[in-house]
């Protein structure tokens, strides 16, 4: 996919379902270059720089002019939508919106997920929750808990809510192994924790795991960590079709480094992380899932709870307290 955002055209017959598809594809990144109705369409639109047009026609008879052009003088993908969108918030209408971003994926790739985070106005933010009294700050030498999160298509925004809600101090190193095209790792590190108590930086050679960070794996070269978690240079290629490849940089983190871990996979496509997390699990590490019915697309969630391994499943907010809980169950047992 090219370094900008995929230019997405949409000619619907009815302003509402226009204003639906457009704020769907919007909100996960994609750039919308049209969105009106038929009668708004100008012989000039034909030779915009458009990557794909998005059609919801409900009288076909009343706007063959527009098939017809579609067919002689547009030279990108024309999709087609499939009927009326289901009630907003039902189960029909986010799996409606899972089917819309997996087809519309498929002709033009995935958007820029920092650009998505970018241009959202940050709801009403929720207040981070409060650091439980048996979590005290670490020195910052020391490396106790590292969580790793899988993520793919939708994923940017979730795991964005679930570091919002996290209390500084918190003393936990994440490692987001996100699958996003080269260009867009720098900016998404940018806008990931801006509301966050969170450092973000690509994991590069001779950064490092530690409390109160993020590491986001880099595209270009596979992860490889030493016991205390420093980055180590591979200078090879993630393993398979993916880059970074979830599965792959899970087996090494928790392989790696010495710290007490724990996974939990975000919204995305298809099945990256699936084949990891049953050794892992077998291994004594927890593994979480967003509740796929919070997810814009639950693909890849729903493939890691086949395994069966997953033991917990909640909407990203509650993810973040659900591991406050967690790490202070820990530090009883600890001490």
């Amino acid at each position: 996919m090219r370094a900008i955002n995929p230019r997405i055209g949409i000619i619907a017959e009815q302003h509402l379902k226009g204003h639906l598809l457009a704020t769907t594809l919007r909100e996960q990144g994609y750039d919308i270059a049209f969105n009106g109705s038929p009668g708004r369409l100008l012989e000039a639109w034909w030779e915009q720089d458009i990557d794909l047009w998005l059609v919801d026609l409900h009288d076909v008879s009343v706007w063959q002019n527009i098939l017809d052009a579609l067919c002689d003088k547009v030279t990108v993908p024309v999709l087609y939508s499939d009927g009326p969108a289901p009630t907003q918030g039902s189960i029909e209408h986010k799996r409606w919106v899972r089917r819309l971003l997996m087809k519309v994926s498929d002709f033009v790739g995935l958007p820029n997920p920092a650009a998505a985070l970018a241009a959202q106005t940050d709801p009403v933010a929720l207040s981070p929750l409060t650091l439980p009294a048996s979590l005290k700050p670490t020195r910052p030498d020391v490396l106790t808990h590292v969580w790793s999160l899988g993520a793919s298509l939708g994923g940017p925004a979730a795991v964005k809510l679930f570091l919002d809600r996290l209390p500084q101090d918190t003393p936990v190193a994440f490692l987001l192994i996100q699958h996003i095209d080269a260009p867009f790792v720098e900016s998404l590190a940018s806008v990931l924790c801006r509301n966050s108590h969170f450092e973000c930086e690509v994991a590069q050679p001779g950064a490092k795991l530690r409390h109160g960070k993020v590491l986001i794996a880099p595209t270009e070269q596979a992860l490889d960590f030493s016991a205390d978690g420093e980055v180590l240079a591979t200078n090879k290629p993630w393993r398979g079709p993916y880059a970074p490849n979830i599965n792959q940089a899970f087996s090494t983190v928790c392989g790696k480094v010495k710290a007490e871990h724990g996974i939990i996979m975000f919204s995305g496509m298809g099945d990256d992380g699936a084949q990891a997390v049953s050794e892992l699990a077998n291994q004594g590490i927890p593994i979480w899932a967003q509740s796929p019915q919070t997810c814009a697309m639950s693909s890849q969630v729903d493939e890691v709870i086949k395994t069966g391994c997953v033991s917990l499943e909640a909407a990203p907010e509650y993810l973040a307290s659900h591991l406050l809980e967690h790490l202070a169950r820990q530090n009883n047992i600890n001490h």
